[in-house]
Parts: C-alpha cells; sequence; structure tokens
C-alpha cells in the first residue's frame, strides 16, 4: 500500500500522469497510483484526504462495508470521510442493485433517490449510483465501466449539521411525482455523441428524443438500448429492425407495479452518421 497526501490532481488519460500539490509526475509514478484508479477517483470532491493506492488501511476496511470477492484497488480518507475504490465483476446496474441487497443486509437503508427523475438516454460512460443511510452515516455508490473494467466508487461520510445526501430533497420529490415513472439510464454506445434529450410527458405518458451520432447503423444502437432495455426487466413483445429504421415494444412495469407498454425507435437521419433515437412508455393501452 502507497499513501500520499494531495490537495487535488490533475489527470492526462492515457497515461499515469498525476500532478498534484507538492508532487512531481515523476514522484507519481514512484507511488504506483494506477491510471484505474485515478479514473474511478475523477468525479471526487474531497479535499485534504490521504491516497492511498492497494488495499485499505485496517481502520477503512472496518468503516466502509465491501463483499468478498470485491477488489480495492485505492482510495482516499480522512476525519468525518472515506472513499474506496473496488474492482468488481458486474455492470454498473446490476453492481449498485447486488451491492445495495448488501447493505440493506448488513443494516443499512436505503436512501432518497438522487437519480435524474426522468431517466432515459445519456451522454455519459456506463455509470449506476445509489444512497444508503445509517443513524450516523451516509453512504454513495457509483458503479461505472471502463472498457471491459467496471469499478464500484464507495463514498462514507459522517452526518452532522450539514445537509447529508440522505436528507430529502423536497423538488426532487415533485418532479418524481411529476413524471409518475423512471425510464431506465440508456447509456450511448462507444464512441458515439448523444445531444438533445427533449421530451414530454402527461398523466398516461412520457417520450423522450436524442440525437445519437455515432459510425454504427440504426439496427446496432437499437440492439444496443434494446439490451440495456431487457437487462433492467423490461419484457419483449416485438421488433421489426432493418437498415435504415428499428422499432421495438415491450411490456413494463412501473415503479408501484403497474402495467405500461414500452416503445424505442431507431432510425437514420438525413445525415449519414447521424441518427434519431425515441423512447416512450405508456398506460398500457389493454387496461385502459
Amino acid at each position: 500500500m502507497h499513501r500520499l497526501r494531495t490537495r487535488s490532481f490533475t489527470v492526462l488519460l492515457g497515461s499515469v500522469a498525476v500532478v498534484a500539490s507538492g508532487l512531481s509526475p515523476s514522484l507519481a509514478a514512484q507511488q504506483d497510483v494506477s491510471p484505474d484508479l485515478v479514473r474511478a477517483l475523477l468525479s471526487t470532491r474531497d479535499r485534504e484526504l490521504e491516497l492511498f493506492t492497494g488495499s485499505p488501511p485496517a481502520g477503512l476496511a472496518r468503516a466502509v462495508p465491501f463483499r468478498a470477492g470485491d477488489i480495492p484497488i485505492g482510495g482516499l480518507h480522512g476525519e468525518s470521510t472515506a472513499v474506496l475504490v473496488l474492482q468488481i465483476r458486474a455492470e454498473p446496474s446490476a453492481a449498485v442493485a447486488e451491492y445495495g441487497g448488501y447493505l440493506v443486509s448488513t443494516g443499512w437503508e436505503p436512501g432518497p433517490d438522487r437519480r435524474d427523475p426522468r431517466g432515459g438516454f445519456v451522454n455519459a460512460p456506463r455509470t449506476a449510483s445509489g444512497v444508503w443511510c445509517s443513524a450516523g452515516q451516509s453512504l454513495q455508490g457509483t458503479a461505472l465501466g471502463s472498457g471491459a473494467q467496471y469499478y464500484l466508487r464507495v463514498r462514507v461520510s459522517q452526518r452532522g449539521g450539514d445537509p447529508s445526501v440522505c436528507d430529502t430533497n423536497p423538488m426532487a420529490q415533485m418532479a418524481r411525482d411529476r413524471y409518475g415513472f423512471r425510464l431506465p439510464t440508456l447509456s450511448p454506445p462507444g464512441g458515439a455523441k448523444v445531444s438533445g434529450g427533449g421530451g414530454s410527458s402527461s398523466n398516461d405518458a412520457m417520450n423522450m428524443e436524442v440525437t445519437v451520432e455515432t459510425e454504427l447503423g440504426p439496427d446496432e444502437v437499437f440492439a444496443h438500448y434494446r439490451r440495456q432495455l431487457e437487462a433492467a426487466g423490461w419484457s419483449p413483445r416485438g421488433a421489426a429492425t432493418g437498415e435504415d429504421t428499428s422499432i421495438g415494444r415491450w411490456d413494463v412495469l412501473d415503479e408501484d407495479g403497474e402495467p405500461q407498454l414500452g416503445i424505442l425507435g431507431v432510425w437514420a437521419s438525413a445525415v449519414p452518421g447521424v441518427h434519431r433515437a425515441w423512447i416512450r412508455v405508456e398506460s398500457d393501452p389493454r387496461r385502459r
């Protein structure tokens, strides 16, 4: 295990170049700061924490819950906050669900839902996250994919007088009540750029449409999103795929267990390499 004190760091992806306060790139390389660890910690807001690579210190290993089989690759720790990054085997969504089940079995309770109330298409790497709470601590878990590897970043903080992720956000709850249904998070194909994200919602339906710039064909983009929908529990009712246009329908249950109809379509635009993707969820017309 290696430790170093840092206020901030800048990462040049594709290399192990870490520039930290009082730390030269050559010294960073001598400390064996792995690029996988650095990538997994890029989103951290923490400062004045001690960075370590490899296995966590004994006290931190007891403070941050993780399962046998998850491999610690490093993290950060301080007086009231600890971050541990684990190499895991499961895709991000499945990993967060499995980790959440483990936490509940050890006495943690699920915290407020901090996800985008709509869900749907995102222009980001494969990520999934969750919040769990205990009487004196909050825990945020974020799983992400990098190439063929998957990581889980666990952040545990003491709950004090300041606002906590375990406090209910009334505005977020109002947004969830407005939409009534949350789409699965749909990550883009590798190398694709997703833009737009417009849509609408009503009492019995919601939809979202984006532009996808990619070297893949519309049928391949459709297959990429289809796999994510079905991994999230959408049950296929049929699909028609072609070189320029693909569309499918699924049986879906909303978060109250009520049946819904899900529709996904992807089609080529007039511009080569630019496609449109549209998703809709509506009250199952068979039950109206």
